[in-house]
């Protein structure tokens, strides 16, 4: 049997169907393993969940999959280092400009760590010493 639309939470905009006639659950051979309620079978819905799953579905193609390999690869790598060994899950300051700011000062944080980890700490020291001397000259 069809379930039909009874109502939308206003708040979040999610559907409510329900079964027009509940004794047709309690007559149903799956009554209880589907629903156990007396009114009958009831399902919640968000307002778009056509849209939902039908992203849903374009995620599961291999062509999105190598396009999310990837994305973890190069954006989720700086992102994870910065809430997780930065310890940074909000930001401290308010206001767009004092944000930046301190987006800035976390994105170098995590570009010096990544070079120290790449190059070495030597190296680097080595490369910016030679680097200070050649503007002095």
């Amino acid at each position: 049997h069809r379930l039909t639309h009874r109502s939308t939470y206003k708040k979040n905009g999610k559907r409510t169907y329900k079964i027009a006639q509940p004794k047709h659950c309690r007559s149903c051979v799956h009554w209880g393993e589907c629903t156990s309620s007396k009114e009958g079978r009831k399902l919640v819905r968000l307002k778009k969940e056509e849209i939902k799953q039908r992203l849903e579905m374009q995620y599961k193609e291999p062509a999105s999959q190598e396009v999310y390999v990837r994305r973890k690869a190069r954006v989720e790598h700086p992102f994870g280092h910065i809430k997780r060994n930065l310890k940074t899950d909000a930001f401290m300051t308010r206001g767009r400009d004092c944000v930046q700011a301190e987006t800035s000062i976390l994105a170098t944080c995590f570009n010096l760590t990544r070079m120290m980890s790449l190059v070495g700490i030597e190296s680097l020291i080595w490369h910016f010493g030679t680097v200070a001397m050649e503007n002095m000259a």
